[in-house]
């Protein structure tokens, strides 16, 4: 069967004409098809799903009433991509009040997003050229990685190790790594080994 003529317009960084043809399943797939092998192979156990994250079960009713009722309302009407500004706002309080990070501007200095996720694949595309590197934990978002690599970078991984308490050995990386790297994502408590870092821990 011929290709669309579609195929042929996806970018070289993410694999031009071939995207979409090669065998490698995503991680998260390999996580589903794991999952969905454990449960029909002991069917009689209750799985304790540790995967991607999504929901297993209906929200409360009275979250759904409420999203419901919200819905409804002409003032919820707006483009949600601009951020309420009380939102931001409030952010910019909570921010000097638990961090002591003071006097950012809500409207330039502070971005809302759907989740994480997305905000993880979009960072490479505001900071990374070929030839830049992001840092990021292991385990953790792979994302980051995924789209630095699209553009032409790479990711340096810091491993979690339950010897180090799951902080990352910042020494582990080398002169060379750190003259590229451009982001170096921490995330804590860490997803997903619950870790924290707390005032007096350091990163080593």
């Amino acid at each position: 069967m011929p290709d669309s003529y579609i195929q042929a317009l996806f970018a070289d960084r993410i694999g031009g004409s071939n995207y979409g043809k090669g065998t490698a399943v995503y991680k998260f797939e390999k996580i589903r098809r794991a999952r969905d092998a454990a449960v029909q192979a002991r069917p009689d156990l209750a799985l304790i799903d540790m995967g991607v994250g999504e929901p297993d079960g209906m929200a409360y009713p009275g979250v759904v009433n409420t999203l419901s009722e919200q819905a409804a309302m002409p003032e919820n009407r707006g483009y949600s991509d601009n951020g309420l500004p009380e939102f931001k706002e409030s952010v910019a309080r909570y921010m000097a009040r638990v961090y002591g990070v003071e006097d950012l501007d809500p409207d330039t200095e502070i971005n809302h997003a759907v989740g994480a996720k997305n905000v993880l694949a979009f960072l490479p595309t505001c900071f990374i050229n070929p030839g830049d590197a992001i840092v990021m934990t292991a385990p953790g978002y792979p994302v980051l990685g995924t789209h630095a690599r699209w553009y032409g970078g790479a990711a340096y991984t810091l491993l979690l190790q339950e010897e180090n308490h799951y902080l990352p050995d910042l020494n582990s990386l080398t002169a060379e790594q750190l003259a590229r790297a451009k982001i170096l994502l921490l995330n804590y408590p860490n997803n997903p080994t619950g870790a924290v870092a707390t005032r007096g821990s350091s990163l080593r």
